[in-house]
């Protein structure tokens, strides 16, 4: 033994050492030279966000500080998230003492501005965005010892449903699955590189975390605020409420959710705001129509679609079993079932819907409980299930998807959706201390459905208590509504879906001209309903412009799913972002200060800094992605390892011969 117990220390160290090379502390930088070891780091100082609330409009300052703590020249990149409604509008780097505005460009004329400035030594910053919840920041040229201060701000809107008014902030993400779907998608997910930046599960108290001091002027008195993911405290002024962490930060492990309910009697029946820029004038409009009378269930055919593959690991597969059996208990003997359980392939539990009787139930009940998660993310297989599923003699089909949408192809899961949902309905559950977003809302608006987040284990039966509450009744159905001629209004969303049960109408317009009347009719039950709202003339609403731009913007690139190129849809696209100054697909944020500081920038570092795993997730660092080099060490340690075990059993066989 002790000769064996040599090799054996060796390839352990063979084995794990890429392990420990990879699980860099959390926030940090990691420099690497052209050997590809490690030289030095630099940490993420603090993440701050100061969130304005006005009305239904957020304004959000994000800023981050980074460190050089080398001796070196550094060119720093990361990757981050944000609402996928979220439209990104300033954006500011600071260099010690030095202020470096930026500018909208066209984002390859951006990208150029950057590199040269780059090459030339001058300091300066491009941010672009890689999908709809997804941005990312390039630095350059970063001095030994020099403290960088980025800020970005964007706008988005306020939640409402229920009575309930909540926003989401992200500040970390679930690795996409970036594997093949199915032999018959054709996208090919060329930027994978650039949505999985590195991940650690590595917390430290000094490094990730998050300062949060927030405003919200309702406009009305607040009963309460609350948050079901943060520890928070709220104070009441003149001008609104002050929220705030109570221990002062947290780490960037989860996504923020704050939510707040006005007195009983103040809630919004209509609620309207108003924004001129740019000799056009942009209103919001806010309408909660009145309940249905119907209280009889439609019948339905049921389909459920859980996810269990690794991104799903921990906590979130918790929540998911748990969300679909609370689903399942709700059923009754009018209503059919079937389950469908996907990772790298899809598996359903019935070859066809099943009447929702108490034997039936159990059994899938006892099944669910015996779900793992674990494998990739092939979602095409299981929808594509979902969608080939009967609808049962007379009744209507809802699709009811539990996933944390951890894909990289969304746009080849859209397509598949828009041309498969037909007279289906496609719900969406969000699972996780950080769903993708972006892909759960956008999959449930094609199929005509409705997003619902799950908070945490104890919201479970809640939640899903209410979704079934909507889907057992749609409230307004055939929405139109006839905007004043004179105005030549452009209304998004251009097709208005079903209204379900606390769902309230939200609609923004670019009109040529303020005031008039706006009339909004549709169907409740049997019965026609039809309401007059009269347009604002003063402004009362900054941001307004920005959130009609950013739903422009995405409307343009919904024709994507139509198989219309980026060729026809960029010009739009670029027009809306450099008239309204917003971050896009096709346009950038560059910021370049004027002064060379670097004269011998070819020598710089490049950084690229890691973001703080999901809270509960247990996954192994870079499990969706193909196997790394150090994925190949480990089999190689492994293969040596028995072939030296094998050798040192047949020693004392070769010394007797």
């Amino acid at each position: 033994m002790k000769n064996f117990s040599k090799p054996i220390v060796v390839l352990t160290c063979l084995l794990f050492g890429n392990a420990l090379y990879a699980e860099t502390n959390s926030g940090e930088m990691v420099f690497s030279n052209s050997e590809n070891t490690i030289t030095h780091k630099s940490m993420s100082q603090n993440t701050s966000m100061e969130v304005d609330v006005s009305g239904l409009i957020i304004k959000v300052k994000v800023r981050q500080q980074f460190r050089n703590n080398s001796d070196e020249w550094m060119n720093g990149s990361y990757l981050f998230p944000l609402p996928e409604t979220a439209a990104v509008n300033e954006y500011r780097l600071r260099v010690d003492e030095k202020l470096i505005e930026s500018e909208v460009h066209e984002k390859s004329e951006a990208r150029k501005i950057y590199q040269t400035a780059k090459a030339n030594g001058q300091q300066a910053a491009l941010i672009d965005s890689q999908r709809a919840n997804l941005f990312s920041t390039e630095i350059a040229n970063v001095a030994a010892g020099s403290v960088v201060e980025t800020e970005l701000v964007y706008y988005d809107q306020v939640h409402y449903e229920d009575g309930i008014f909540s926003l989401r902030l992200p500040t970390t993400l679930t690795p996409r699955f970036n594997g093949k779907q199915a032999e018959t998608i054709v996208t090919d997910i060329v930027d994978a590189d650039l949505i999985n930046p590195p991940m650690t599960h590595l917390k430290r108290e000094d490094r990730d975390n998050l300062t949060l001091q927030m405003n919200i002027n309702a406009g009305l008195p607040v009963a309460t605020i609350q948050s079901t993911t943060h520890d928070i405290e709220w104070l009441k002024h003149d001008q609104g409420y002050d929220v705030s962490l109570r221990q002062g930060t947290a780490h960037m492990d989860r996504d923020a959710v704050i939510s707040w309910q006005l007195d009983s009697s103040s809630n919004p029946h209509i609620a309207t705001f108003s924004e001129s820029y740019a000799d056009k004038q942009y209103v919001k409009l806010l309408v909660v129509p009145p309940e249905s009378i119907s209280s009889e269930p439609i019948p339905r055919t049921i389909i459920f679609v859980i996810d269990t593959s690794g991104s799903m690991s921990g906590i979130s597969i918790l929540q998911a079993r748990q969300s679909l059996q609370n689903a399942l208990k709700r059923l009754d003997t009018n209503q059919y079932f079937n389950v469908i359980e996907f990772n790298d392939s899809a598996r359903m539990f019935y070859p066809e819907p099943l009447l929702a009787t108490s034997q039936n139930l159990t059994r899938a009940i006892r099944a669910v409980d015996n779900l793992n998660a674990d494998g990739g993310t092939n979602m095409y297989t299981a929808l594509t299930q979902a969608f080939e599923q009967p609808a049962m003699q007379d009744t209507i089909k809802q699709i009811i998807f539990i996933t944390d949408g951890s894909v990289g192809d969304e746009q080849g899961l859209f397509s598949l959706i828009k041309d498969r949902i037909d007279n289906d309905r496609l719900f969406t559950v969000g699972i996780g201390s950080a769903p993708n977003s972006h892909f759960m809302r956008k999959a449930a608006k094609h199929g005509r459905g409705t997003f619902t987040y799950v908070d945490n284990l104890n919201q479970v039966k809640n939640t899903m208590d209410k979704l079934f509450e909507k889907l057992e009744r749609p409230v307004l159905q055939d929405i139109a509504i006839s905007w004043p001629a004179s105005t030549n209004a452009i209304a998004y969303p251009e097709q208005i879906p079903d209204l379900y049960h606390g769902q309230p109408l939200q609609v923004t317009a670019e009109l040529g001209q303020a005031g008039g009347e706006a009339t909004i009719s549709g169907r409740i039950g049997k019965e026609l309903w039809q309401k007059k709202v009269t347009l604002p003339v003063q402004d009362n609403s900054q941001g307004t412009h920005i959130i009609w731009a950013k739903a422009s913007v995405d409307n343009y690139l919904e024709a994507r799913i139509d198989g219309i190129s980026d060729e026809l849809i960029k010009p739009k696209v670029v027009a809306v972002g450099l008239l309204h100054q917003l971050v896009t697909p096709f346009t950038s944020m560059v910021a370049i200060d004027k002064t060379p500081v670097n004269s011998n920038p070819g020598n710089n570092v490049d950084t690229e800094l890691e973001n703080l795993m999901t809270s509960g997730n247990t996954m192994r660092i870079n499990y969706p992605q193909t196997a790394t080099i150090a994925d190949q060490h480990i089999l190689v340690a492994l293969a040596l390892m028995l072939m030296l075990f094998l050798r040192s059993l047949l020693r004392p066989i070769e010394s007797h011969s």
